[in-house]
């Protein structure tokens, strides 16, 4: 297990939000289509760095960070307002935003995380980290 060190704990908060989307679409990179698509439009590049399939292990390798970067480079020069793909973590959607045309709404105040936040716990388990506000005392 590892711990959420508490550093990281004083200089991160957790705010709740809302997407708001100015213009263009989120392209979701787990649609089978939009990659097809993708692997079309990229072919050379995908070619040059030794890629078979623009797959699912593709986009969340950090070996392939270079090709990634320039397929999200070529959707926002399309007009995309970003990307949806999930995390390596947990297989969770996570969302890129493009500057200017998407961004997160804040709808109330941050709550630090060096303070108990509601449901750290949880997400801590599932990561299989220890969150210091989860252990009990010594006696």
């Amino acid at each position: 297990m590892g711990t959420v060190p508490p550093e990281w704990l004083l200089e991160h908060s957790l705010a709740p939000g809302l997407l708001e989307i100015h213009s263009g679409n989120l392209v979701r990179l787990d649609n089978l289509g939009v990659r097809s698509r993708l692997e079309r439009e990229h072919l050379d590049l995908l070619v040059d760095h030794d890629v078979q399939r623009l797959d699912i292990s593709t986009i969340r390798s950090r070996d392939q960070r270079f090709v990634t970067q320039r397929i999200a480079r070529s959707l926002y020069e399309q007009g995309a307002a970003g990307i949806v793909y999930r995390s390596n973590l947990d297989n969770h959607l996570c969302y890129a935003l493009f500057e200017g045309r998407a961004n997160l709404v804040q709808l109330a105040p941050p709550e630090l995380f060096a303070d108990p936040v509601r449901g750290m716990g949880q997400v801590c388990r599932e990561l299989n980290l220890i969150y210091p506000h989860l252990q009990r005392p010594k006696v």
